[in-house]
């Protein structure tokens, strides 16, 4: 899901350049939504696996980290649009997909605050909350965050990763950087 690799990025529309070691994530419009409005600060990634011995890949996250999150765009008049700021899809705009996002049309980093390793279904009452499925008046919220883990696995990922076979995650708590802040 992330690439560890050093990129320098070069700005076409006036931001500037980025040099700063970014790992990647990529995000559906809704996820992206919650964490604009700030109702989703955690998330969790799974965990890759080297070879059936369960080694991690050194994949690790750590505090201090800066993940730059690519989502779904578009271009119009020149400037870069997102799909997650419309309710509906925008008529005029060809949307790309977010693996498809040049680095220089990131708008949205995160900062790791603190990262640990553990079993899906080990989540907390107070994590769904950090996770944004904590709604009032939601009967069972570990059904909820259940469906929502559920809808953002492809279909062939389902079968390996789903809620049901409880994979291990990294649990990311961040926090939003300014473009600024990583902007030289």
């Amino acid at each position: 899901m992330f690439d560890t690799s050093l990129h320098l990025l070069k700005g076409i529309d006036g931001r500037g350049c980025f040099d700063i070691d970014l790992k990647y994530l990529k995000l559906n419009c809704d996820i992206v939504r919650m964490i604009l409005s700030g109702d989703k600060t955690q998330i969790r990634v799974l965990v890759k696996q080297a070879n059936s011995q369960d080694e991690d890949l050194a994949d690790q996250y750590e505090a201090g980290d800066v993940i730059a999150v690519k989502e779904t765009w578009a271009v119009k008049d020149g400037k870069y649009i997102y799909k997650a700021d419309y309710d509906n899809n925008y008529s005029n705009a060809l949307w790309v997909q977010s693996t498809r996002m040049p680095d220089d049309a990131v708008r949205l980093f995160l900062r790791v605050v603190s990262v640990r390793k553990e079993k899906l279904q080990d989540i907390s009452s107070e994590d769904m909350e950090k996770e944004g499925v904590w709604f009032p008046g939601t009967l069972d919220p570990q059904n909820e965050f259940a469906a929502m883990w559920n809808e953002s696995l492809s279909p062939r990922k389902k079968e390996r990763y789903s809620w049901s076979s409880n994979p291990t995650v990294w649990v990311i708590d961040f926090e939003r950087v300014s473009n600024s802040e990583v902007v030289t």
